[in-house]
C-alpha cells in the first residue's frame, strides 16, 4: 500500500459538494478531515484556520481546476488526507488560467514530518495532474468510489515494501524548469533518498589553465545542478521514464544527463 492510500481516510472524502466560495470550501474541508479519528484532539475551526492561513501564504491551486488545501498542525500522531469533488467548481484564486477549483485533495500533517510532507504532497501532486483525473473523479458516484479512483492515479500504486536491491541515479541538468519538473517526480517517490549538488562542467576549469584561456569566451558559466538520488531498483524504469517526459526526450541536446547504477552496498542514512 502506498503512503497516499494509508493517509487517504474513507471517512474524508466527498462527492458533489458545492461550497460558495473559497472559505467555504477550506470549511468543508476541515469538516472532512475532522471525521478522522486521528484529529479527534483537534476542533474544526482550528483545522479552518490553520489551512486558511497557508492559503493565504500561497493559493494551493495546482492546474485547471485542481487544488490541494494542506496545513501542519502540532501533536497529531499521522497525516490526514481526502479528496472532494466540486463539479460546478469553487473560486480559489491562484490558479494558472483562473479556472474554478473542482477537483480538491487535502492533507493535514504532523508539524514535525517535514521530509514525508514534502513526499506526500508532490505524490499528491502527480495524481491531481495526470490527464484523465479530474473528468475521472467527477464522474465518480460516491465517496468510496472516489478514492479508490484517485489512489488508481498515484504513482507507485500496487508497489510493495524496499526489496533491498538499489540504484543510484545521477542526473545532470541545465535549465531550471527541467530540474524543477524532475524535482518533484523524485520527491513524490517512496523508498527514494535524494540530494542535489551544484557543479560547474570541466571546461569552465579548463579555461582557468593558461593554455586553454582563449577558449574562455565559449564557455557558458551558469552552474549545472546533479540530483543524485538512491531507491529501490524497482523504480528504475520509472525514474527513467519520468526524466524523458519531463525533458522531452533523453536525446541530442536536451540538456540532460541520466545515469544509472546498481549499487554492492549502502549504510547509514541522512535525515534531509
Amino acid at each position: 500500500m502506498t503512503r497516499l492510500a494509508q493517509a487517504m481516510k474513507p471517512e474524508c472524502c466527498r462527492a458533489g459538494a458545492h461550497p460558495g466560495d473559497r472559505d467555504a470550501a477550506l470549511r468543508l474541508v476541515a469538516q472532512a478531515a475532522k471525521a478522522s479519528p486521528v484529529l479527534h484532539r483537534i476542533g474544526e475551526d482550528e483545522i479552518y484556520r490553520l489551512l486558511r492561513e497557508r492559503e493565504e501564504l500561497q493559493p494551493t491551486t495546482v492546474d485547471s481546476g485542481r487544488a490541494i488545501p494542506h496545513c501542519r498542525i502540532r501533536d497529531i500522531s499521522d497525516f490526514v488526507a481526502g479528496v472532494i469533488t466540486v463539479p460546478d467548481g469553487v473560486d480559489f484564486g491562484g490558479g494558472k488560467d483562473d479556472s474554478p477549483v473542482r477537483l480538491m485533495v487535502f492533507i493535514i500533517a504532523p508539524e514535525e514530518r517535514s521530509n514525508e510532507h514534502i513526499k506526500l504532497l508532490s505524490a499528491v501532486s502527480r495524481a491531481l495532474l495526470a490527464e484523465p483525473a479530474l473528468e475521472r473523479c467527477l464522474e465518480a458516484g460516491d465517496e468510496a468510489a472516489l478514492r479508490e479512483t484517485f489512489i488508481s492515479m498515484a504513482p507507485g500504486r500496487g508497489e510493495t515494501a524496499a526489496s533491498g536491491a538499489q540504484n543510484m541515479f545521477h542526473i545532470f541538468i541545465e535549465t531550471e524548469e527541467v530540474f524543477d519538473r524532475v524535482m518533484e517526480v523524485l520527491a513524490g517517490m517512496e523508498n527514494c533518498s535524494v540530494t542535489v549538488i551544484d557543479v560547474k562542467s570541466a571546461q569552465q576549469y579548463l579555461t582557468r589553465i593558461p593554455i586553454f584561456a582563449a577558449f574562455s569566451g565559449d564557455v557558458e558559466m551558469e552552474n549545472l545542478r546533479c540530483i543524485i538520488a538512491v531507491g529501490d531498483r524497482k523504480l528504475s524504469n520509472e525514474v527513467i521514464r519520468s526524466v524523458d517526459e519531463a525533458c522531452g526526450g533523453l536525446g541530442p541536446d536536451c540538456g540532460v544527463l541520466l545515469t544509472v547504477q546498481e549499487i554492492a552496498y549502502t549504510g547509514g542514512s541522512l535525515s534531509a
